[in-house]
C-alpha cells in the first residue's frame, strides 16, 4: 500500500524517521541532550505502538545499547562521572525491578531486573578501563517507598500518580540524563528536565580537538543516549505519559 493513501502508515514511518534523527541532535548537540532524547522516546514509542496496525514490526534503537550492545565494546567516550551516574541509575532500577517482582507487581520482571544490572556492571567496566575509580553500586537500596506503593507511586517531578515500575523506569532514564548534563542527580526522587536546561549545560569541548575526538565523544554520546531513551520508552510502555507536560517539568 502507497504510505500516501495510509495516514497511518505514513505516521508510523515519519516516527521511525524522528527518532533516529532526534538521537542525532542528542549525540551532535550536548547542550540539547536532554531535548534530543525525550523526544526520541517519544518518537520510538509512537512507532511501537503504530507498528502493529500497519502491518510491520519496529526493532526499538535503543536494545542496542543494552547488556548485548554494550558487551562488545571495550571503551565509551565520556566523562568518567557521566558513566558512573549511569551504573547508580541501572543498579538502583535493577534492585528496584527485583524487589517489585518479588511481590508480583505488574511488569516487575527478574528479567527486567537482570538487564538493569547487567548494564550497570558493563558500564562500570567501560567507566574503569582509564584506571581505578571506586564503584557507586550499594547494591541495596532503600524499600520503604517500593514497599509502601506497590502498584502506584506519586512522580516526584510532576506530582502524578504513576505505576511503580514506570516511576522506576523514568527516575532511571532522568539520572542518566542528568549525569550527562552534569547536574546533581536526585536519585528516586526524580530529576527536573526544563526545555531549557540543555542551553545552560554546554559542553566544554576543546577548541584544538580533532575530527577522532568529536565521533568519539558523539558516538560515546550517541550510546548514552540510546540507552536513556530506552528507559524512558519503557516507562511509556509500563503507562508513564508522554506527552511533553509530563517529561520538561
Amino acid at each position: 500500500m502507497v504510505a500516501g493513501h495510509n495516514p497511518r502508515l505514513m505516521r508510523f514511518l515519519a516516527a521511525t524517521t524522528a527518532g533516529s534523527q532526534w538521537t542525532e541532535v542528542a549525540a551532535a548537540c550536548p547542550q540539547r541532550f536532554a531535548q534530543g532524547t525525550i523526544h526520541a522516546a517519544q518518537a520510538q514509542h509512537l512507532a511501537h505502538v503504530l507498528a502493529p496496525s500497519v502491518g510491520g514490526t519496529y526493532s526499538e534503537p535503543a536494545a542496542a545499547t543494552h547488556r548485548g550492545g554494550l558487551d562488545g565494546r571495550t571503551q565509551l567516550h565520556a566523562d568518567t562521572n557521566v558513566l558512573l551516574a549511569a551504573v547508580l541509575a541501572e543498579d538502583r532500577a535493577g534492585f528496584a525491578a527485583e524487589v517489585l517482582a518479588a511481590r508480583g507487581v505488574s511488569n516487575a520482571t527478574l528479567t527486567l531486573s537482570d538487564d538493569h544490572k547487567a548494564t550497570a556492571s558493563q558500564l562500570f567496566s567501560l567507566a574503569s578501563a582509564a584506571g581505578n575509580i571506586k564503584d557507586p553500586r550499594q547494591k541495596v537500596y532503600s524499600v520503604k517507598q517500593l514497599l509502601a506503593n506497590q502498584d502506584t507511586i506519586i512522580d516526584a517531578a510532576t506530582g502524578l500518580r504513576v505505576p511503580t515500575m514506570a516511576a522506576v523506569e523514568i527516575n532511571c532514564a532522568r539520572e542518566e540524563i542528568t549525569g550527562v548534563e552534569g547536574q546533581d542527580s536526585q536519585g528516586t526522587q526524580g530529576t527536573q528536565i526544563t526545555q531549557d536546561s540543555q542551553h545552560t549545560q554546554q559542553s566544554q569541548r576543546s577548541s584544538a580537538s580533532s575530527p577522532a575526538d568529536d565521533s568519539a565523544s558523539i558516538d560515546g554520546l550517541r550510546a548514552l543516549s540510546l540507552l536513556a531513551a530506552s528507559r524512558m520508552e519503557q516507562a511509556f510502555d509500563f503507562g508513564y505519559p508522554s506527552y511533553d507536560a509530563a517529561l520538561f517539568v
